[in-house]
């Protein structure tokens, strides 16, 4: 669960019809209008216009923001105050205000904003100039962009100053611009915040982040990220999951990326005096964790240690308080479950959590106003779209010379929280991540996972590596919950957790087994369950086996002479013995050592017995009823978990 959620329970999303509707004047008499949606809005939140990509003017008097007309961005302002807007002529969205006033916009240049006039003192791009990512200083004087180019060609960080000066900053060779590219100028203009995916010649790509200083044209990186790294807004809605444990690392194997669509980052990494810059960063999945560094980002602190996402981090200008987005996995395909706004104090262990007014829509692009006292951030589509405004509590107190505080991870609880997640691959991730730093703990929340995913139609194989895992640790605690699993309605599920309750001996779940293997028609899961009731010793299970040697197919016979090769009890070499000389060829393909039923039937006779007499049924009947006497020698030494096959 998540820490500080007082806010949670709190009822946002309704959305309700007015009470009645109001008559209208019209031409044929009064008219009804039709409903109107009343929102729902958070204590202390406002929203300022039903435009997106809002912005507003250091004096905190004016804001711009777009408004999407015929799949184009229009460019408006609005006036706070006075609550009059107004349409600029420029199709295009705003990006930031210099602190004198002037408008800056998407395209590369800065207009005055009311007349809409381009203003020649800030620095612009040239007319053919396509930016991926800019960014001005707060005078306006200098800007910073990064070219849009195509596919995983690469370029740099080149700057240009209002008198048509330019340079390339060598130090970000290597950037690729089919994900995000974020960029933010210290307040002085000495330093540059890059954020971005870098790849030089043949070698892997990796985000990452960090800051240059102009004066020596030096990156100085902070933070590095794997490019499959599922930071919502890094790129396109479609989910990136490679487990690095079984990545290609062949340069072709490369991924291809959709252009971000997903949420916006606003520009406040820095603080207001420069002193201190911020990121979140992850190395896995969704994960994500929030920092900040000194301006040089030689001394950096984690501000977090929960690994849920996160986007769009902005440091209030006393460097006080860094404020982001976050859900519940907010990279599940476009779903941002409980988004809210969360507030960390860098000085003292004040979390503050702010929901979000939210049905279908995307949070993005938040920033602090001037004074501290509030956030405003978009939300980009559903019945809550538009640019808000939400009121966030004041600071509380610090010691005189407080130190940012540094927290450590936490790996158990992460883990454990992540297990709780609504989303398949959060949980799945969590599941690895247990198993490669086992601890007793994560027993408890495994079989919950259990219970709940078990029965869900879909997991993204998530299921077969927890129950692995389950089995790996010996964990007989969990006999309950593979009880459940039994009603999955997948029956690969059904089957893992009938072979682990064979594996744990679970002879209390025989009558779950026995019910599910009469309500089951498909051959293959009537193998499986079969079998683990005929290793209880039950009728019911031997006389399935026995029918399905009898009349089931090739494959299916193949499959019940391996696992009577597993039943250690004698009427296993009963059923074998007549079958050591069927010729029936059974599919090379699927195990080119056992050509027909005859080898399937030896090789289980082989495993029970350690004897090889051939396709010979009357040596292995003498045998049997002879110096055997019906008694198998005990079982050899079963292998360690570590060498048996995983199954996610």
């Amino acid at each position: 669960m998540r820490s500080g959620q007082g806010w949670r329970g709190i009822t946002l999303l309704m959305v309700t019809l007015a009470a009645a509707a109001l008559p209208v004047e019209g031409r044929g008499g009064k008219e009804k209008k039709p409903l109107a949606l009343e929102l729902k809005l958070p204590p202390g939140c406002v929203r300022l216009v039903k435009g997106r990509h809002g912005t507003l003017s250091a004096d905190g008097k004016r804001l711009a923001f777009a408004r999407e007309t015929l799949g184009a961005m229009e460019t408006w302002v609005r006036d706070l105050k006075a609550k009059r807007e107004w349409k600029l002529q420029h199709v295009t969205m705003p990006v930031g205000w210099t602190d004198s006033g002037t408008l800056l916009l998407r395209l590369g240049f800065g207009v005055d904003p009311v007349k809409g006039v381009r203003v020649a003192k800030v620095a612009a791009l040239a007319t053919e100039e396509l930016p991926w990512a800019l960014a001005w200083t707060p005078d306006g004087a200098r800007l910073a962009y990064v070219r849009s180019m195509k596919g995983r060609e690469t370029t740099a960080v080149h700057w240009i100053t209002a008198g048509g000066t330019a340079a390339r900053l060598t130090s970000t060779d290597g950037i690729r611009t089919d994900q995000a590219v974020r960029l933010a100028w210290s307040p002085d203009g000495t330093r540059l915040y890059v954020n971005g995916l870098f790849q030089r010649g043949d070698d892997k790509p990796w985000r990452r982040i960090g800051v240059v200083d102009l004066s020596q044209d030096a990156l100085h990186v902070v933070a590095e990220m794997p490019d499959w790294s599922d930071l919502p807004g890094l790129h396109g809605m479609g989910r990136i999951y490679r487990d690095p444990r079984a990545e290609d690392p062949s340069p072709g194997r490369q991924m291809l990326y959709l252009r971000p669509d997903g949420p916006g980052d606003g520009p406040e990494v820095w603080s207001g005096s420069g002193a201190h810059f911020a990121w979140l960063a992850g190395h896995g999945w969704t994960e994500a964790d929030a920092f900040v560094a000194d301006a040089a980002g030689t001394e950096t602190w984690r501000l977090t240690n929960d690994g849920e996402a996160k986007w769009s981090p902005a440091l209030d200008a006393a460097s006080r308080r860094l404020a982001f987005l976050s859900a519940d996995d907010g990279g599940n395909g476009g779903t941002y479950k409980n988004p809210l706004v969360r507030v960390v104090d860098l000085r003292t262990d004040t979390l503050v959590d702010l929901p979000i007014p939210h049905d279908k829509g995307i949070p993005g692009e938040l920033a602090w106003t001037a004074d501290g006292t509030q956030v405003l951030y978009e939300i980009a589509g559903g019945a809550y779209e538009g640019t808000y405004l939400q009121a966030v509590p004041p600071a509380k107190p610090a010691p005189e010379g407080a130190p940012i505080r540094r927290v450590d991870i936490l790996p158990t609880d992460r883990v454990r929280a992540w297990l709780a997640s609504y989303d398949a691959d959060r949980v799945h991730a969590a599941v690895h991540r247990a198993e490669d730093a086992w601890d007793p703990v994560y027993i408890s929340a495994l079989r919950e996972t259990l219970a709940t995913w078990a029965l869900r139609e879909d997991d993204h194989g998530l299921t077969g590596c927890l129950i692995h895992l389950l089995e790996k640790h010996d964990a007989r605690e969990a006999i309950p919950e593979l009880r459940v699993a039994l009603g999955s309605p997948r029956t690969w599920v059904l089957c893992a957790a009938a072979e682990l309750l064979r594996r744990f001996e679970a002879k209390e779940a025989l009558a779950d087994l026995k019910r599910v293997l009469a309500a089951t028609t498909d051959d293959a899961s009537r193998v499986v369950l079969a079998a683990a009731v005929a290793a209880f010793g039950d009728d019911a299970g031997w006389e399935v086996l026995a029918a399905l040697l009898q009349n089931g197919k090739t494959a299916t016979r193949h499959a019940v002479c391996l696992e009577l090769g597993r039943i250690r009890l004698p009427r296993s070499v009963d059923l074998l013995i007549p079958l050591v000389t069927d010729s029936t060829t059974f599919d090379p393909k699927a195990d080119p050592g056992l050509r027909t039923i005859g080898d399937a039937a030896l090789r289980a006779l082989r495993d029970l017995t350690g004897k090889s007499f051939g396709p010979d049924p009357a040596a292995w009947k003498t045998w049997w009823e002879g110096e055997a006497g019906r008694n198998l020698p005990p079982a050899p030494r079963p292998p360690e978990a570590s060498e048996k096959p995983r199954n996610g």
